[in-house]
């Protein structure tokens, strides 16, 4: 292709891209998702007339890469086509702080999200207020920095309504000018619409701001963000991601979609408007986790051979090259019982469902939810530090590791979930606190709680500081999710995921007898230190047998940093 030819056929592209975006701002998701164009050929669009001969695995992988790194190449420069269009409307003087220039959902990824783009004659700093249905709801943020030329996100808009938002700019002699602009959204898709998010605010002085950020583990969406009254305030519509793990790094997302189990997943670094900065590659799916580390990689949960959820691996932020991994039968013993259904003839026998990275040491906390174990390992040799887990079951050669309990009120967790390391608690370099959500599921009385545990790591012993949830018994007893998070203010924010299970006896149920199914139902809840309720949360959907359910629950702002620098026009890339 001679060069005439080429630029000609980026002009081409360019004016179809800016052609897409004169009516609208391009909408980068489609019928298959982020990142899955629609198919372009029959044997892609139709399982039956794929061809059966079998491939080396290894060919297949190449193979499915290359498809990703298209659809890669596809997405990114749709949205190299936004910003440019976005960046043309910013050089517009027409655009003004009481007329600007309305982008909502930019990027086709977060519809309740929009961009204003204006000018001012002088510089000024712009502050800017979605306005909530009480104060605890309201979203604020200011731009510090004095320009002409402004590029606001707006995140935290109400769904299916003309909204208010309020800007300010403000010049340097202290001098203001307020505008109101109405931005208008879509209606809830289905999957949220259908949810019942029944609130009680008990201490409103006490409520930590920000959002609750939530993954939804039923049929749907599975990244929403709602506000102390229960409404939904922003979501990634792409119904394919299967996780997300949110404040990863610097305010931004990193989502997950593809394999659970092993096989290709792509991961999308992105931010709450949905711009896509990077996107990687990982090779043996992502059930639980994605966890940021100091040495500029991510640690990912997967899955390996004949065993499933007993592996974590690293992918480098820079190459996008996977540096290292860890089967957890090299570290932990296989052969381990605490039931008749797991052990070592169970391909799930660990289910490890968090990896949680310790700044500074090189040591990561993981947790085995089958094996009620939480341990620190160091990475990625995995030599143990210690073990927090009864001491039934245990070889010889692990004893030294496990933690002797102290303390009248001590209980071990059971197959628990979420466990942080928090922030020094007593001042002592010899001690560590964490924070987890214990199910209960081995304990004969059915209860579930957040927990506090110190552990002194010379000693190797493990003392109970604070708990919350075994005083309601079985009204929070969640049997397969659950999480505990420390805020900023003090208060514990935890997350009860509630399944019930129901037969047929009763004719109410509907159900053919001899059948059964799972109701599913959650309490979020904000306590005191003391353990007075500040904040709860009933949620429920309108099916037959209320069929919502989180896997984790995180308060945070929309807001960060990151918007303080101007991300409209800075390239993505895929490092695949």
């Amino acid at each position: 292709m001679d060069l005439m030819r080429a630029v000609k056929l980026i002009a081409l592209y360019m004016c179809l891209g800016f052609l897409l975006l004169a009516c609208g701002c391009m909408d980068l998701s489609n019928e298959s998702g982020l990142g899955n164009p629609p198919p372009t050929d029959a044997t892609a669009s139709n399982p039956e007339t794929t061809p059966s001969a079998e491939i080396d695995p290894a060919a297949a992988i190449e193979q499915e890469l290359a498809l990703r790194r298209n659809e890669a190449e596809s997405i990114l420069f749709s949205q190299k086509a936004v910003d440019a269009q976005l960046l043309s409307e910013l050089e517009n003087p027409a655009h003004t702080l009481k007329n600007p220039y309305i982008c909502v959902d930019p990027y086709g990824l977060s519809p309740l999200s929009a961009m204003l783009l204006f000018q001012t004659e002088e510089p000024v700093a712009i502050s800017i207020r979605v306005p909530g249905k009480t104060a605890q709801a309201d979203v604020t943020f200011a731009f510090d920095s004095l320009e002409t030329k402004h590029c606001i996100p707006v995140y935290g808009l109400y769904a299916g309504q003309v909204n208010q938002v309020e800007i300010t700019a403000t010049s340097a002699k202290g001098e203001s000018e307020a505008a109101v602009i109405p931005i208008e959204t879509q209606p809830l898709p289905k999957a949220l619409a259908d949810n019942i998010l029944m609130t009680e605010m008990v201490q409103p002085e006490k409520y930590q701001a920000g959002m609750n950020f939530t993954n939804p583990t039923g049929p749907g969406l599975k990244t929403t963000a709602f506000d102390c009254n229960g409404d939904y305030r922003w979501y990634l519509s792409d119904e394919s991601l299967i996780y997300c793990r949110f404040a990863f790094d610097d305010g931004r997302l990193m989502v997950a979609k593809g394999a659970q189990e092993q096989g290709v997943t792509i991961f999308y670094e992105m931010n709450y408007a949905g711009k896509i900065f990077n996107l990687y590659a990982g090779l043996y799916g992502c059930h639980h986790d994605i966890e940021p580390t100091d040495h500029n990689t991510f640690l990912v949960t997967g899955t390996e051979g004949e065993t499933v959820e007993d592996m974590i691996y690293e992918i480098d932020r820079i190459t996008g090259e996977t540096v290292s991994k860890l089967d957890m039968k090299e570290v932990f013993q296989r052969t381990r019982f605490l039931n008749d259904t797991i052990g070592y003839g169970s391909r799930d026998w660990l289910h490890n469902n968090a990896v949680t990275w310790l700044d500074g040491e090189d040591k990561i906390m993981i947790s085995a939810r089958h094996q009620s174990l939480v341990a620190q390992i160091s990475w990625p040799e995995g030599t143990i530090d210690w073990i927090l887990a009864e001491p039934r079951g245990w070889l010889p050669m692990f004893e030294p590791f496990l933690l002797t309990p102290v303390g009248d009120t001590f209980e071990w967790p059971s197959h628990q979930h979420a466990p942080k390391y928090l922030p020094d608690q007593d001042g002592d370099p010899d001690t560590v606190d964490i924070l987890l959500f214990d199910n209960g599921n081995e304990r004969p009385e059915l209860y579930s709680r957040m927990v506090q545990y110190r552990i002194h790591t010379r000693e190797r012993t493990v003392e109970q500081i604070w708990q919350y949830g075994k005083e309601r018994g079985e009204e929070l007893f969640s049997q397969f999710t659950g999480s505990a998070n420390l805020m900023e203010n003090g208060n514990r924010l935890g997350n009860f995921s509630r399944y019930q299970q129901i037969n047929a006896q009763s004719s109410f149920n509907a159900l053919p007898e001899g059948s059964s199914a799972l109701s599913m139902s959650n309490i979020f809840c904000e306590v005191t230190e003391s353990g007075e309720r500040v904040w709860e949360v009933q949620a429920i959907d309108r099916s037959s047998f209320s069929a919502y359910t989180s896997y984790r629950l995180e308060r945070l702002p929309f807001y960060n940093d990151s918007d303080l620098k101007l991300w409209l026009g800075v390239d993505g890339a895929y490092h695949f």
